[in-house]
């Protein structure tokens, strides 16, 4: 049966009156826009402790067995550091700023340098934007998360990862129930539509050290 969340209950909603980025991410995104891009590691790393119990929340303490059942040993969050400084992923909201040595040292990550095209960081972003529409700014779990968002990122720019990033989760997808993944998509709305929110409020009052600007 195909996957088909609704997007539009109570985060979906509040979202449609928010910046489709947050004010940090934008205003990040100002300030390095005509850098030029030099180089884009990729990364992958076992989902974390919070993450997983998310997960196991979701699903009512049985996401060991979905997993069994859907054949994955384990997920990955991914994500790339942009010109050895920046970091640049999806979790609820696309996010775009300072990386840390922890982001280039988490621990199980692996890594690989993806060859890049002569331009800038504005336009490789405003690339993935274009081509990629909704789907640069939602995030769902299942059907566009951070592999998706990375993997499509890269393309719009004729760029490629190589098969590194995406998994195939569809038996995942299908053995997780429908209720589960509505749940998770309402809520990572919500907490998207929060981080939004707090994002420019933060702005206005001075808050740049939180989001790295």
């Amino acid at each position: 049966m195909p996957y088909n969340v609704p997007n539009k209950f109570i985060g979906g909603l509040i979202n449609k009156f928010l910046p489709k980025l947050p004010k940090a991410f934008r205003k990040f995104l100002e300030r390095v826009k005509d850098e030029p891009l030099e180089s884009i590691v990729i990364y992958r790393s076992p989902l974390d402790k919070v993450s997983t119990t998310f997960l196991q929340f979701l699903t009512a303490g049985n996401w060991e067995e979905i997993k069994r059942r859907g054949g994955v040993d384990k997920l990955f969050h991914v994500y790339a550091i942009i010109n050895d400084k920046y970091i640049y992923e999806k979790t609820a909201v696309p996010q775009f700023k300072m990386a840390s040595s922890a982001d280039k040292n988490r621990e199980g990550a692996e890594e690989k340098n993806v060859a890049v095209k002569n331009i800038t960081i504005g336009q490789f972003m405003e690339n993935a934007m274009k081509k990629m529409g909704d789907k640069y700014y939602t995030y769902d779990g299942f059907s566009n998360n951070c592999q998706d968002f990375l993997t499509g990122s890269l393309k719009s720019s004729g760029m490629s990862d190589g098969g590194f990033l995406k998994q195939n989760i569809e038996r995942l997808v299908e053995e997780t129930p429908s209720f589960s993944k509505w749940l998770g998509k309402e809520i990572t709305d919500l907490a998207g539509a929060g981080e939004k929110a707090y994002s420019e409020v933060a702005d206005k009052r001075g808050g740049r050290r939180r989001f790295g600007y």
